[in-house]
């Protein structure tokens, strides 16, 4: 116990002699390795980096002077200053809050990266920053600077909303900051107002190939449209609604398995494929969120995964869905409509050990469509093979 006090102590003092300087909790883990060998002759530094974030941890009140960033990893320093005397001290060297939020304020309504933001303030203060550089005694070269920027914009963010209300933030990754006067239930009306207009760019079919095109490029998963239209209406009105995915997809597990290996998975009934589901949005908000998640709860239960799809999402929808998924296993993918690639899976979804064929099997009565996917699988099943004109594989889903 003695020696973990003794490196809470030194994680400590070691902040307290760089003051207002950012390190995370790797660098000071390489510091005390290399400053205190001998106390630690057993320990890897990854191990001591792990302490030190425990005892650093934002709920350990020991040291308040300890702050934290809110990038990744995590980054520590040393304050006296409140927040609002923090924004006001790095206002008067770099100008650094301010400059953002000026900068933001300039070009209402467009989005820009931390980074971007960086690299503009780096070319137009040239002297400031480099003031910044000879300051300090860990930054060695302009590269290091202006990641440190970059970092210094993220770790304001919170800070700056409170104080400038307009700054707003996307959740796409990475993170871009805009200025805008709208209020959130505006900019929510905006985007509704938007896209029940006729100049609309996108509509919900039209996401269905850039959903395509990301689930090949990075997942290389064979995906198809299932047209709902097809379904018969044999149980009355209503009797298929939530019935049908907007896609399935095909994840192939043997694909670069040797022939004799996939011959035994054949003999002893083993997978050969993984099958997805998904349930395609244009956005979701505080108010459709729970409708649209048990919409695809319904349609998307019976796959091994099952995903939920949208390319807009608020705050408020996003905290409701993380609590929905933690139930019920429905994952969530943010669509980036200008580059699939760019799409990410926020919320994975939980797996499925077996496929619930009983679903499947009304799934392919109601629907042809589906029962033409269902044919696709069953065909590569016996044969082991695919060909990609059957399903949508695009590069290119804009």
């Amino acid at each position: 116990m003695a020696q973990k006090l003794s490196l809470a102590k030194k994680a400590f003092e070691f902040l307290q002699q760089n003051p207002e300087q950012e390190f995370t909790a790797l660098e000071i883990a390489n510091w005390i390795f290399k400053t205190h060998p001998d106390e630690y002759p057993q320990k890897r530094v990854e191990q001591l980096r792990n302490e030190i974030s425990w005892h650093l941890r934002p709920s350990e009140k020991r040291h308040p002077e300890i702050k934290t960033t809110e990038d990744s990893p995590r980054k520590y320093y040393f304050t006296v200053s409140t927040d609002s005397a923090e924004i006001d001290q790095a206002e008067s060297k770099l100008n650094l809050p301010n400059t953002v939020v000026e900068f933001l304020r300039q070009r209402p309504e467009q989005k820009f990266t931390a980074r971007e933001i960086a690299d503009w303030i780096f070319k137009t203060y040239p002297d400031k920053c480099r003031q910044k550089l000879e300051r300090s005694t860990v930054l060695n070269n302009e590269t290091a600077l202006l990641q440190r920027i970059h970092g210094q914009i993220n770790s304001y963010r919170q800070r700056l909303q409170k104080r400038h209300p307009e700054v707003k933030t996307t959740k796409d990754h990475p993170r871009r900051y805009y200025f805008t006067v709208s209020t959130d239930s505006a900019e929510t009306g905006q985007a509704e107002s938007s896209e029940a207009s006729p100049s609309s760019k996108k509509k919900e079919h039209d996401l269905y190939p850039i959903l395509s095109a990301f689930l090949w490029s990075k997942l290389k998963i064979y995906s198809k449209r299932i047209n709902e239209k097809l379904s018969k209406n044999s149980r009355g009105l209503g009797g298929n609604k939530w019935l049908h995915p907007d896609l399935i997809g095909m994840e192939v597990l043997s694909g670069d398995w040797k022939p004799e290996i996939k011959d035994c998975v054949k003999q002893y009934a083993d997978k050969q494929t993984k099958l997805w589901s998904f349930e395609v949005k244009r956005e979701i908000t505080g108010s459709n969120v729970r409708e649209v998640f048990f919409q695809a709860v319904s349609n998307s239960s019976w796959a091994n995964f099952g995903y939920l799809v949208a390319s807009k999402i608020n705050d408020t929808a996003q905290k409701e869905l993380r609590m929905l998924a933690s139930l019920h296993g429905i994952g969530f993918i943010l669509l980036n409509t200008e580059n699939a690639s760019k799409s990410q899976i926020i919320i994975p979804a939980k797996e499925r050990s077996e496929i619930d064929w009983d679903t499947a099997n009304r799934l392919a009565q109601q629907n042809p469509d589906f029962l033409e996917r269902i044919k696709l699988i069953h065909e590569f099943y016996l044969t082991g093979r695919i060909r990609k004109t059957d399903w949508d594989i695009s590069t290119d889903g804009n």
